[in-house]
Order: structure tokens, then C-alpha cells, then sequence
């Protein structure tokens, strides 16, 4: 399988121009030059977004009004950008004169952008077509005793809005960006929210994965390079890590762990127990077809790095385990 490059956040925050290099580099093919280790100038990027908006047909940027000068709107890519999203559109963003130039830089590149801030029409078709700020605004006015029964009914929705979606991202959204990325044949996206620009990324199944873009930390930068994507079901950002070919992290840790495992010299009655063990899970899962990664996951926590420490497992830990492990699994097949 072909690798492509990502670059990853700055230190200092989440910028548009981490995620627009990322979805030209795995959408479009985007060359990142070997020439680099940690670090990457920015300068070479904003020459790339360049030279692709002069490659652009039809286009110039005295063509719309938002845009003042190249040397300060392409800038702004790597800085903090704040848009207010409409709560009736996946697309649907309010911007100052200045922010409109970098959406309109975006739209010129063709990178589709998105938010999942939006608000159920069937709940309240009356502020469908709010935006983000207005909703805060009706928050923040709390209805006098004795309003009428329809006031206090609509700020309780804007309540339960305003609650479930601190995070600028709610499931009804999230279903949106969905179903408009199937019904558009869309591999990649960019998703905004709270100020932050993310690339989104379609697998089959219809499934939404998060590029996972922040600097790790260097002292497990093997671990750091598994963990490429997270899939995106809620709003809680408690979905599932996944590497660079869609795996889960667990399952291909596993996997290299059992590699590692084979060739070693089993020289304690214990460690020979603890190797059994191990192999036995994996064996039982991988004949019943059955894809168990958390209880894979559970079960080699013990293992960790196979310290001395951890092989030392009682007898009953084992036993139990291994009958667990013998009670017949029923096939689940894909």
C-alpha cells in the first residue's frame, strides 16, 4: 500500500493550513519532500497553496471583493481562525471581510468544509436559520416570569442546543456530514469546530474517521506513527483509534507482539504458562472469525511488555482465564 505524508499541529493550536496540506497530500497526491525529520516550513507550504490558486483557471483574486492582498490573506492559514457556523447547512459559515478571503482560498482549492453545529428543523424550524453567535445571544436572555408559553417552549430549546453542543458538534450533525459525504462520493473533508480545522476522512460502511494531528510525544513516536485516524460516532470523541490502513491499534499491536513473541526462548515454567495463554487467545479468536479488539485489549494488559512483574500471573487469574477462553464462541461472519 502506497504512504503518504501528513504534517501535524503546531504546539500553539490547531491551523486551517495543517489540514489543507493533509487533504491535498492524501486526496490530491500532494508531494511532501523527504528533505525534513521533525519540523517543516511553513513558507514552502503557504509557496504550494500558491502556486495551486495561480494554476487555477478563471480565477483571480480581484475577482472578489473579500480579498485585499496575497501576502496577507495566505498568511492567515497558519493562524487562529474563528467562524460562525448556520445552524441549517453543513457549509453554511458567517466570517469577517478577513476570514472570508481564507474560506474563499479553501473553495478556490475545491476542499469541501463543514461543520456539525446544527440544529433539527422538526425541533425548531423557527431558528433553523440562526447562526451560532444569535442562539448564544438567546441564550444569554433568559425569558421573564409570566412570558408566554411558546417563548419559554423555544428558550428551552435553544437551552438544550446550547448544552449539547459546547462543542460546536452534536450527532444530528454528525449524521449530516455523513449522508452528505456518501451521497457525494466524498473520500475527504475538512470539519470545523471551536476554532479547529480537521481533516475528515470516509471509509466504507459509511464510517467518519478524524485525522489525528497532534504532536505526540517523541519518547513513543512508533506508538505516535500507529495512531493515524479515530473514527468520529458522538460527540464524547471517544471513538476507536485506528492506524493508517483502517486497523484497530490494539489488534496491530497485538500482532507485532505475537511476532516478537515467537522466537523467544521459554526458560520459565511461568513465562511458558503466560506465552500459552496468550497464544490460546489469539488462536480462539482468529478461528472464530470473531473481531473482539477491546477484549483482546483487556486481556494483554496483564502482558504489557512482558516485564518479570507482569509474567508472574497467579494460577487462578490463569485458570480462570482459560476456561473462560475453552467455553465455546459462536462464528460471526462479516
Amino acid at each position: 500500500m502506497e504512504r503518504q505524508k501528513i504534517v501535524c499541529d503546531h504546539p500553539d493550536g490547531t491551523f486551517p493550513l495543517v489540514a489543507v496540506i493533509n487533504y491535498l497530500s492524501l486526496h490530491r497526491n500532494l508531494c511532501i519532500e523527504d528533505n525534513w525529520e521533525q519540523l517543516i516550513s511553513e513558507k514552502d507550504h503557504l509557496e504550494t497553496i500558491q502556486n495551486l490558486l495561480d494554476s487555477v483557471d478563471g480565477w483571480s483574486p480581484e475577482d472578489n471583493t473579500s480579498w485585499n492582498q496575497e501576502s496577507t490573506v495566505l498568511p492567515m492559514l497558519a493562524t487562529q481562525i474563528n467562524l460562525d457556523p448556520y445552524l441549517n447547512s453543513i457549509d453554511g459559515f458567517g466570517s469577517s471581510n478577513a476570514t472570508a478571503a481564507v474560506l474563499e482560498v479553501i473553495k478556490v482549492l475545491g476542499i469541501p468544509l463543514y461543520h456539525g453545529c446544527l440544529m433539527d428543523p422538526k425541533k425548531a424550524s423557527a431558528l433553523h436559520g440562526c447562526a451560532y453567535s444569535g442562539i448564544l445571544e438567546l441564550y444569554t436572555t433568559e425569558p421573564l416570569p409570566g412570558a408566554k408559553a411558546t417563548d419559554l417552549e423555544q428558550w428551552t430549546l435553544i437551552r438544550e442546543f446550547v448544552e449539547t453542543t459546547d462543542k460546536q458538534l452534536n450527532s444530528y450533525g454528525i449524521s449530516c456530514i455523513r449522508d452528505h459525504m456518501i451521497l457525494n462520493n466524498q473520500k475527504f473533508a475538512i470539519l470545523y469546530r471551536n476554532g479547529e480545522f480537521k481533516l475528515l476522512g470516509l471509509r466504507h460502511h459509511g464510517i467518519i474517521h478524524i485525522l489525528q494531528t497532534e504532536a505526540g510525544d517523541f519518547e513513543n513516536v512508533e506508538f505516535d506513527r500507529l495512531c493515524v485516524w479515530k473514527t468520529l460516532c458522538n460527540v464524547d470523541e471517544d471513538g476507536i483509534v485506528v492506524t493508517g490502513n483502517f486497523r484497530a491499534v490494539d489488534d496491530e499491536n497485538a500482532r507485532d507482539l505475537r511476532k516478537q513473541l515467537q522466537p523467544v526462548e521459554r526458560r520459565k515454567s511461568v513465562k511458558l504458562a503466560t506465552l500459552l495463554y496468550f497464544n490460546l487467545v489469539t488462536y480462539q479468536l482468529m478461528e472464530n472469525n470473531f473481531h473482539l479488539s477491546c477484549l483482546l485489549k483487556l486481556l494483554l494488559k496483564p502482558l504489557n511488555l512482558l516485564t518479570p512483574l507482569n509474567l508472574l500471573l497467579t494460577p487462578l487469574k490463569l485458570l480462570t482465564s482459560l476456561k473462560l477462553l475453552l467455553k465455546p464462541l459462536s462464528p460471526r461472519h462479516p
